[in-house]
């Protein structure tokens, strides 16, 4: 059986201080490899913020940095200017290239231009003008034939009532298309007259009773011509004639003729 080795106490003391040791040394070389790890990301996280910010006050030309001083930058680059675009002129420096005779020249050409716009509004609000004075004139003439049309219709309908035959043979030749009315109202009163004529022409001949007969057959379609006939009728036989009919139809007749009923 070996002999087991016996350490020295200083010795053990000696090799608990070295362990001691590595493990701060390794501790401090932890924290070494954990520091470094920050300080690059930072720069890093800040080169894109500033990457960035450039871009965004380049693309949206705050400031006017973009076409005061990047985009003469890079037309100055070879190969880089042939994808960048040609500086547009600002307004002003075409009139800063003019002599002094191109400048009078656009003045006088700008001056022709407006004295011609100028003649060209004259014209438009003189047509205006015109078009709303022959707009008035129109309806003057409007109103004077409307007003002419109402005279002339009461005229027409005058002349219809006092001689209704004279303006029948007027509308027939003439045929006016406002008395189409008046002139199908007067034919109905001649031909009603003419009826209520041929009826008293019959009467005449008839005896009361035949008479009051039928005209009592009249009564039920017919009143208003029964009341004209027996208006056109001497006194003496229209009372004939009620004295032959029944007491109901003289007094439906009677009652129509009477002045209060009218």
């Amino acid at each position: 059986m070996a002999d087991t080795a016996v350490l020295d106490p200083q010795e053990e003391k000696t090799s608990a201080k070295q362990e001691a040791q590595a493990q701060k040394q390794r501790e401090r070389e932890d924290k070494k490899r954990n520091k470094g790890a920050g300080p690059k990301v930072v720069p890093l996280l800040i080169l894109i913020l500033i990457i960035g910010g450039a871009a965004w006050v380049v693309g949206s030309n705050q400031f006017g940095l973009r076409d005061t001083y990047v985009m003469p930058l890079l037309r100055q680059i070879p190969i880089i200017n042939n994808v960048v675009p040609a500086a547009s002129a600002a307004p002003g420096d075409a009139l800063t290239s003019m002599t002094n005779d191109e400048l009078i020249a656009m003045i006088n050409q700008l001056q022709t231009q407006v004295t011609q716009n100028q003649s060209t509004i004259d014209g438009l609000n003189q047509t205006l003008q015109t078009d709303a004075d022959t707009i008035a004139n129109l309806k003057t003439y409007q109103d004077a034939q409307t007003q002419f049309a109402q005279d002339k219709a009461a005229f027409e309908q005058e002349i219809a009532l006092n001689n209704p035959q004279a303006f029948m043979d007027y509308f027939q030749g003439q045929e006016p298309d406002n008395a189409a009315q008046i002139y199908q109202q007067v034919v109905g009163n001649a031909q009603n007259d003419k009826m209520v004529k041929q009826y008293i022409s019959s009467i005449s001949q008839m005896d009361d009773s035949p008479a009051a007969a039928m005209l009592s057959a009249l009564i039920p379609t017919d009143m208003d011509l029964v009341v004209n006939i027996m208006k056109n009728l001497s006194s003496d036989r229209a009372a004939a004639i009620l004295s032959a009919m029944n007491a109901q139809d003289a007094a439906a007749i009677t009652k129509q003729m009477s002045p209060s009923f009218q």
